[in-house]
């Protein structure tokens, strides 16, 4: 075996920096399992209020659920339960499109809607932790608390979670 200058074999230095490697990776580790248990009971506690608190209380639920029913079974944006389905403008087309691909593919039942949209909901909070910097190799450079806060405080904001039990265009934008 030769000597470094220091005195230290060769090889100590690779293994030093190989148990360092091993660190970094059961800490990355740790976080992804951290984050994705976190997500997995925030698109749990979603899904049970969304199916199990869901109602079809009056209001504009029902207002967007018969858009999107007229807009599949009729092909006209309407409110009207009945011929003639006068076209109107009372609503933005967007969620009314998007209740009418969910009823065409999981036949006119809110559940679904609100189930898709605790995963869109959930999939909301993954993108403000990534979009603030809460990803776990950001934690990794700095712990950023108001980052971590702000998503906390989405994922488990009682509004929001009580948002998933009703029928609302929360998905307008699309």
């Amino acid at each position: 075996h030769c000597i470094s200058p220091r005195g230290d074999p060769p090889d100590r230095k690779a293994r030093l920096s190989t148990v360092s490697l091993d660190d970094d990776r059961k800490k990355k580790v740790k976080l992804w399992l951290l984050g994705t248990t976190l997500v997995l009971l925030t698109l749990a506690s979603r899904i049970s209020i969304s199916y199990y608190l869901g109602n079809d209380a009056p209001g504009d639920g029902v207002i967007y659920s018969q858009l999107g029913k007229n807009l599949l079974e009729q092909g006209v944006f309407s409110l009207e339960t009945q011929t003639p389905f006068s076209p109107t403008l009372v609503r933005l087309p967007g969620y009314p499109l998007f209740l009418a691909g969910v009823y065409a593919i999981f036949g006119v039942d809110n559940t679904p809607v609100r189930i898709l949209q605790a995963v869109i909901d959930t999939g909301t909070c993954v993108l403000i932790a990534l979009l603030t910097g809460l990803s776990p190799a950001a934690l990794q450079d700095r712990n950023d608390p108001a980052a971590g806060l702000l998503d906390a405080t989405w994922a488990d904001w009682p509004q929001a979670l009580r948002a998933c039990a009703v029928d609302l265009p929360r998905l307008a934008p699309l």
